[in-house]
């Protein structure tokens, strides 16, 4: 009755039934469940021990649950290994005019815990894959700190010696500071805790003003960059101080790759879409690309990135500090309904890019 009742509102079913019915259900194919509904008095019998089992499976474990049960034989009762909130009962024979609303808050629920989980899930698992980049500045301080100490005690500290290891002391711990403040803005970028001022701004601008706040990296990296930009300024929808991140996070990304006297070419243009141009957006667009001719990725390394600049959050628990620098740029540029890619030249070389739209949508 109920099977049909769902299938009639355009749910998907499966029904067990049966002593084995739970077994049979958890050796099913691994396909998404988005309700489970059960008989009560079952689950009573089996002292629940099949919730158990759904709360310890990663692909049921934030799943809502329907019990079939007569309303008045229940006083506030509390089921085992289900969190509150995420499970309601239905009377099988006096309730079913109400069961559309039921599962369709349950649904909803569902939806919210997988969301979440897979939000948590993928935050842990991207810290843990950055605690080498974490562990190496935490070890520097330590240990200069502990050399320092030892020879402070036996009075072999030298002004030079103890210079050298107060300025190592900074410098990893200006290291550890950039990536949790990196760590943090990812985090706040995904819970759209950042607030955003779009508006018509010129891309030019913004982009010489990074170039300028840079010019002491470009000078002591004897390194050569050219901007190459529209005669008459072109004005495009974006928050500037987001995007000139985005800019610099880039230019600092080549910085520490590329060889002294190398150039690194940026443009500025405005492009109408193309069927071929999968990296332009749909509508007229201002672009910015930053030619890097001394960047060598392997064809593996170059997939995971395109794979991170089109939203696969599993690649970036794979790319360490560079996946968290290049996360944060792909966050900006996606909550301005732009794009941003990458891709290598024939001759040499990789291309960063990022398109930004002219017109309100």
């Amino acid at each position: 009755m109920i099977t049909s009742l769902l299938q009639d509102l355009g749910y998907r079913t499966d029904c067990f039934v049966g002593e084995n019915a739970p077994g049979a259900f958890l050796k099913k194919s691994s396909r998404t469940v988005d309700l489970l509904i059960i008989n009560y008095d079952l689950a009573e019998i089996s002292d629940f021990r099949f919730l158990k089992q759904i709360s310890e499976t990663d692909r049921l474990s934030s799943v809502s649950v329907l019990f079939l049960a007569k309303i008045d034989e229940l006083k506030e009762i509390k089921i085992p290994h289900l969190q509150p909130g995420s499970y309601d009962f239905i009377d099988p024979e006096s309730g079913l005019q109400y069961l559309p609303v039921r599962v369709s808050v349950l649904l909803e629920i569902s939806k919210i815990r997988i969301k979440s989980d897979a939000k948590r899930k993928s935050r842990n698992s991207f810290i843990a894959s950055l605690s080498h980049d974490l562990r190496n500045p935490i070890h520097g301080i330590l240990s200069y700190a502990k050399f320092g100490i030892k020879k402070t005690q036996t009075d072999q500290l030298s002004k030079e010696k103890s210079l050298y290891y107060y300025q190592n002391i900074k410098d990893a711990g200006t290291r550890l500071l950039d990536l949790l403040n990196d760590i943090l803005e990812l985090a706040k970028l995904d819970d759209d805790k950042i607030p955003f001022d779009i508006c018509q701004r010129n891309l030019g601008t913004v982009a010489q003003g990074v170039i300028s706040g840079l010019f002491k990296e470009i000078e002591n990296n004897q390194l050569s960059l050219a901007l190459n930009e529209p005669e008459i300024p072109v004005q495009g929808l974006f928050d500037a101080k987001q995007i000139g991140q985005v800019i610099r996070r880039l230019l600092v990304n080549c910085f520490q790759t590329a060889e002294t006297s190398a150039q690194i070419s940026l443009k500025i243009e405005t492009i109408e879409p193309l069927p071929e141009d999968l990296s332009a957006l749909d509508s007229p667009a201002i672009r910015f690309t930053l030619y890097h001719p001394e960047a060598r990725f392997s064809e593996e390394r170059l997939d995971d990135l395109r794979r991170l600049f089109n939203q696969d959050r599993d690649v970036e628990n794979t790319l360490g500090q560079m996946g968290l620098n290049l996360a944060i740029c792909q966050r900006i540029v996606t909550k301005h309904e732009g794009r941003i890619w990458i891709e290598s030249l024939p001759g040499g070389g990789v291309v960063f890019g990022f398109d930004l739209p002219v017109e309100k949508y």
